[in-house]
């Protein structure tokens, strides 16, 4: 057992280390994205009905750090500043299955190959389902309106003020830094610890042999119904990829996973309506099921050893690396201080008024 444990650590710091910089490196990214493609540019391609919007809204997602669960609320605000049904639907797809952090991720643990395919898989997943929900669904329940949402940069509501760039800088760090990256810390150590534990316990070539139709499976019933955010779902990727998983396999993987979890969907049918929930669904698995395919049938005679597989600690471990774990860890230990202290002074007027 106590070996079992040191191996986990072992493994779980390896990752940790091959992952911290890219995801510091995508945090920054996304720190730019959000100071040069404000919310209110994004509301104005998104209004009109068809595929020209909901290609846009697809486009428009695929940088944007946002977990499946902080998207929700973005997307419903688009729908009722006037996007449409299939606008807001392609943007709730590609916006969880890629950002600028998971795809720096990607590449860092993976290869370059599925840092292209996994963009571009979201990227025709968002726009296939954003189109069936609009022709399938119907308008959905989400009434349309003129409503606003305080200005990120200065808080007003509404705002007609033009933002100086060290302003949306400003803002759009604030934001990262105290939204984003808190909404995905714990997920992000739960995804490291699962992917040590995987690493530490699955034999080399577990998955070798066994068949796609059973593979899909297993990540379709694990993936579908679980939330993990997109940077929390590379890691295990790269660990199943490295057991011998199919590219196709993983690729269902980190499609599915952070675009569908059962909280999300409640919400969406409980905004949009049923029907479009259920055919958010249906074809968000169809999809990413068809892409698998043919990346297996395709792309399977490639070199997909992801860089995980062949580095170790002291091969793989440079300064930047150490600098970059420094950064995260610190960033976590700050996410888990602010909550511990939000905690204690929600619990202090209680204990005052006994």
């Amino acid at each position: 057992m106590l070996f079992w444990l040191q191996q986990v650590a072992v493994e779980t710091g390896r990752i940790a280390l091959e992952m911290a910089p890219f995801v510091v490196l995508g945090l920054l990214v996304a720190i730019g994205v959000f100071a040069f493609l404000p919310q209110e540019r994004i509301q104005r391609w998104l209004g009109r009905p068809g595929l020209a919007s909901t290609v846009k809204a697809a486009i428009a997602g695929i940088p944007l750090p946002l977990c499946s669960c902080g998207v929700i609320p973005t997307a419903l605000s688009l729908r009722r500043r006037g996007a449409s049904v299939g606008a807001t639907v392609s943007f709730l797809v590609s916006t969880p299955e890629t950002g600028a952090d998971s795809i720096a991720v990607t590449y860092g643990l993976i290869n370059p190959a599925m840092t292209i395919l996994r963009p571009v898989a979201a990227l025709f997943t968002a726009v296939a389902t954003g189109s069936a929900a609009e022709w399938l669904g119907g308008r959905g329940d989400g009434a349309k309106n003129t409503s606003t949402s305080p200005c990120p940069v200065c808080g007003e509501d509404p705002c007609g003020q033009t933002h100086t760039l060290r302003a949306r800088l400003a803002g759009a760090t604030r934001y990262v830094v105290r939204d984003f990256f808190p909404d995905i810390a714990n997920w992000l150590v739960l995804g490291l610890l699962v992917s040590g534990i995987l690493a530490a316990t699955l034999p080399v070539n577990a998955f070798t042999g066994s068949s796609w139709l059973g593979q899909f499976g297993a990540v379709l019933v694990l993936g579908v119904p679980l939330y993990i955010c997109a940077s929390a779902s590379t890691p295990i990727a790269a660990v199943l990829l490295a057991k011998g998983m199919t590219p196709g396999t993983v690729l269902v993987f980190l499609l599915v996973g952070p675009a569908t979890n059962a909280a999300s969907l409640l919400l969406i049918g409980r905004s949009l309506g049923g029907r479009i929930a259920t055919v958010y669904l249906t074809i968000v698995i169809i999809v990413s099921v068809f892409f698998g395919l043919i990346v297996n049938m395709t792309m399977l005679g490639w070199d997909w050893t992801p860089r995980l597989a062949v580095t170790s600690v002291h091969e793989s471990a440079g300064l930047w690396q150490w600098i970059g774990l420094a950064l995260l860890a610190a960033a976590i230990l700050n996410v888990w201080f602010r909550q511990i202290a939000n905690r204690v002074r929600r619990r202090k007027p209680a204990v005052a008024g006994t």
